[in-house]
């Protein structure tokens, strides 16, 4: 393969994957709420078909990344919402991940208080 048959793929799949990252941007504000955002969007080939799986990431201001709590499956043709982790699952992926790391969400939200 050329180097711009390839340099030409890398960036149709780049735009490709914005796109999907909005669909799955998207799909979580409105499922699950303001503190879970979609990660990277990976392919995945199945037997039925290629389609994009994005982590479903909990965030916390003023800490960032707190952890993954779910998946949206996005197709790949139609950035279109296939299916995703149900809410109840994220939302207390989310409450446990909130748990285990109490004292630096804490210390964050903190510090950004007092700039």
């Amino acid at each position: 393969m050329s180097l711009r048959v390839a340099d030409k793929k890398r960036r149709k799949h780049g735009a490709t994957r914005v796109r999907v990252q909005a669909a799955a941007n998207a799909y979580c504000l409105r499922t699950y709420g303001d503190a879970y955002t979609g990660g990277t969007p990976r392919r995945l080939t199945l037997p039925s078909g290629p389609l994009w799986i994005v982590p479903v990431v909990f965030t916390s201001a003023g800490y960032g990344y707190v952890g993954e709590v779910g998946v949206v499956a996005v197709a790949m043709d139609a950035q279109v919402v296939l299916d995703a982790t149900p809410k109840a699952e994220v939302r207390e992926a989310g409450a446990r991940l909130t748990r285990e790391k109490r004292d630096d969400l804490a210390a964050a939200f903190h510090r950004a208080r007092s700039t």
